[in-house]
Order: structure tokens, then sequence, then C-alpha cells
């Protein structure tokens, strides 16, 4: 196999990858008075893309707000129908998109009141112009195609280290809980071996007293 070839079959793997790991969205449905809360891990650094849709419902509004991972609010949308924005993660963590259904005053909530509402809540790197790119700088298509693969696997890496720093923090945070039940455990059982001690002394004192011991 040439190497043409075997560069070409490296990209089709990585696109083919990409394109697996890509999240096309969903539908939900959204009770009238209620709430529902949806999150994605967003790696440091990485721009999380988040577009909604909610098709039309009788009296009812849609709020919508988004937390980062120390629960502050970071986008924030009123009675909106649909919206796409973009949420730079300073910090990487959970990210939370919350819907919210009001019903307008006067009206009230009937079983069934309900709006589907459609999701794409995508954390992915930062997409380049690579057309743009390519004219910029003259580069050929099997140019393009290599850069594309080369930024697309850096990416992944990228990812790969944030999920192993966060797999490496559970590790350290599961061995801290170990280590404070290993404690508490030994402790609850010298406590438990002295109050033995202390219930058999003075049990026998109190016989020697009443000379039912020798």
């Amino acid at each position: 196999m040439s190497r043409a070839a075997a560069s070409v079959m490296c990209i089709a793997l990585v696109l083919l990858l990409v394109a697996a790991s890509c999240v096309e969205g969903f539908v939900f449905h959204l009770p009238a008075r209620s709430y529902r809360c949806f999150t994605e891990e967003v790696p440091t650094g990485v721009e999380a893309n988040v577009s909604y849709a909610a098709l039309p419902g009788y009296g009812q509004y849609v709020d919508v707000k988004v937390t980062d991972p120390t629960n502050r609010v970071v986008h924030e949308d009123t009675a909106m129908d649909k919206g796409s924005f973009l949420i730079p993660a300073a910090n990487g963590g959970e990210y939370a998109v919350c819907f919210y259904s009001r019903l307008v005053p006067g009206l009230t909530a009937t079983e069934g009141m309900h709006r589907a509402v459609r999701l794409n809540f995508n954390a992915a790197q930062d997409e380049y112009d690579y057309a743009a790119l390519a004219s910029e700088k003259h580069m050929k298509p099997m140019e393009v195609h290599l850069r594309v693969a080369e930024d697309t696997v850096r990416g992944l890496h990228a990812e790969y280290e944030y999920f192993k720093e966060r797999e490496n923090q559970m590790r350290a945070t599961q061995e801290h809980m170990n280590n404070k039940v290993s404690v508490l455990s030994v402790g609850v059982l010298v406590g438990f071996a002295l109050f033995t001690w202390w219930q058999v002394r003075h049990l026998t004192k109190y016989f020697r007293r009443k000379r039912m011991l020798d």
C-alpha cells in the first residue's frame, strides 16, 4: 500500500470517528409549569454549541438558563421559542442547560399541556474556515485534508487529556474517601473496645460490691 493511500485511509478513519462522536440532537416534552435540565461535559478551552427550537404551545412560554460547573449563569433566554449560542468553557466540567415552562397570567394548566423542544448540545473544538485557509496559504487539497485530520486529532487528544485528568481527580477523591472511611472504622472499633472494657470493669466492681464475685 502506498503512502498516499495510507494517508487517505487515516484521514477517512479520523473523519469517521469524528462523525460518529457528533450528537445530532433530540426532542423532549416539557410539561406546563415544569422544568427539565440536561448536562454536557465540556473540556477546558472548548466551545459548546447550543441550539434549541420549541414547537408552538398555547399560552406557554419557555425560558432557558445555562449554568457552568460553579453554578454560575452564563446564558439566559426569556420567553424564546428558539435560539442558538456558543458557550466558551473557560473552566472544564459539567455545563447544564435548563428549560422552564411558564403560562401566561390567568391561564390554568390542564392535563396534557406541554411543548415539544428539540435540543442540540454539542461540545466541539473550534472550527476553522479551511477553504479560506487553503486560499490564503495556497494549499493543495491533500494538504487541506491533512490539516483537517491534524486539527481533529489535536482536538481529540485535548479531550482525552481532559477526561484523563478528570479520572485522576475522581480516583484521588475516592482514595481520600476510602482513607477517611478506614480511619473512621478504626476509630469506631477503638471506641467500641474502650466502651466494652469500661463496661466490664464497671460490672466487675458492681458485682464485687454486692459480694457476688470474689
